[in-house]
């Protein structure tokens, strides 16, 4: 489905029932419209293996490796009792990341 055909479908909901809504609350409507249909796209389609690869640029001449990182979560922050704390190193809390790519190497 093209975009256009997706800002169709949401502009066309509730329209008859919606004429007391001002131009930003419809705005809001229509953003979180387009958003519920995107995240359902995308939960129902097939995820790519999760795998190292190789991407190659064009004429194949460079080459980038590419890893996996996997979703999870880690502490971030030291603790409060830890020597030589200091105090932009807190609060200590638990962040959750999402799975992305990372290049094997620096580029510069």
């Amino acid at each position: 489905m093209s975009f256009g055909l997706l800002l169709a479908g949401a502009l066309t909901l509730n329209a008859a029932e919606d004429t007391h809504l001002n131009h930003w609350e419809r705005e809001m409507e229509i953003a979180r419209a387009i958003r519920k249909r995107i995240v359902k796209r995308q939960a129902e389609a097939p995820s790519p293996p999760f795998k190292p690869f190789t991407e190659k640029l064009a004429g194949g001449k460079v080459t980038f490796d590419m890893l996996p990182i996997p979703a999870g979560t880690f502490q971030m922050g030291s603790p409060n009792n830890e020597p030589k704390r200091k105090v932009d190193e807190g609060p200590q809390r638990s962040v959750r990341i999402d799975a992305f790519w990372m290049g094997k190497t620096e580029v510069t």
